[in-house]
């Protein structure tokens, strides 16, 4: 009974040993698999420490954020500067609705076609009795009967040089031989945007060389160029957006366009008027104080006035900016000239 006994317990305690060794074997196995699935995965993000994966993926986030919207600016440029969906119903209104605003002033409007077959509007109406003023409508298709096509400079351009051609036909038209043979006095007017429009129009000396002759340059609340404005709109060095100019495809370029004013026209060279908002929220003094050493740099006859207590957009509200622009109109309109700024001599 005695080496039974002392059997039964001699197995007992194998069994117990082979249970133990099973597991601690088990147990090594599950850790070794556990360290090479943690070596895997610390591979898999190409051995960065944990505690940088946070500001690598936010800056990651920020860097694609920035692309995106840089891709976006480059892609609808032409949507972000003309803005042609603005205010909402500018598509659907007449020139009809502001009759009541004209003062008595009787227009006419007038459907004509751009150099590109795109119809456009113009509203005249006469001017001192045998002159006679025009004004474009719009600087892209307005009606909903006209063509779709999206505002861009060269776009613009062309409406521009077709109003010019209406003018010359239309004067042609209306007077006797004698006067046609006469220059046509043409004032162009251009606000904001418009003025890089109108510098860049003046600029074209093929436009005037057959029966028109330009004579006042008015620019209302005018900056340098697109490419300005972006590092004006985006002054921190560190953002990307004011490095985007090289895929400018709108340029309107004053500063180099009123070179080729004074070029083209050479002593025949319009009167410049600059007309400065004082307390503008867009375009700083300094674009408006450029331009005019600009026009004295090239011999341009200029004159700046700074309109007080005027934003962007309330030089033509204010009497004084108001008054300004009728007094060059009457200048041209007279057939007097005078000259309120002496251009300094080269020399001096």
């Amino acid at each position: 009974m005695l080496r039974l006994l002392n059997r039964a317990t001699f197995r007992q305690q194998c069994r117990q040993r082979l249970t133990n060794e099973t597991c601690l074997r088990t147990r090594l196995h599950a850790s070794q698999l556990i360290i090479r699935y943690d070596s895997r995965q610390h591979r898999s993000f190409g051995a960065i420490p944990t505690i940088l994966l946070p500001p690598v993926v936010f800056g990651g986030l920020v860097i694609a954020l920035w692309t995106w919207k840089c891709f976006m600016m480059i892609i609808f440029q032409n949507k972000i500067i003309y803005m042609p969906g603005l205010p909402p119903n500018s598509r659907r209104e007449t020139i009809s609705e502001y009759h009541n605003q004209c003062g008595g002033i009787q227009w006419r409007e007038e459907r004509i076609k751009s150099l590109d077959g795109t119809r456009i509007s113009l509203v005249t109406f006469p001017f001192q009795s045998d002159a006679l003023a025009a004004l474009m409508r719009g600087l892209e298709p307005q009606a909903p009967t006209f063509p779709s096509r999206r505002p861009s400079e060269k776009g613009i351009a062309k409406d521009a040089a077709a109003a010019l051609q209406w003018i010359k036909q239309d004067h042609g038209s209306q007077n006797s031989v004698a006067s046609q043979e006469e220059e046509i006095p043409v004032v162009i007017w251009g606000q904001s945007i418009g003025a890089g429009v109108a510098t860049t129009l003046s600029a074209d000396q093929k436009l005037f060389s057959d029966g028109l002759a330009l004579k006042t340059l008015i620019l209302e609340t005018p900056f340098l160029s697109i490419r300005a404005m972006l590092e004006t709109l985006y002054p921190q060095k560190w953002l990307p957006y004011r490095y985007l100019w090289p895929f400018l495809r709108n340029h309107l370029d004053s500063w180099q366009a009123l070179g080729r004013v004074k070029h083209g026209f050479g002593s025949k060279a319009p009167r410049v008027l600059i007309l400065e908002a004082a307390r503008d929220e867009l375009v700083p003094s300094s674009h408006g104080e450029e331009l005019e050493k600009r026009c004295l740099e090239v011999r341009l006859d200029v004159q700046k006035r700074v309109i007080d207590g005027a934003l962007h957009t309330e030089v033509m509200v204010r009497q004084e900016g108001l008054l300004a622009v009728v007094g060059a109109i009457q200048t041209v309109a007279q057939g007097t000239h005078p000259q309120d700024r002496k251009v300094p001599n080269s020399r001096d």
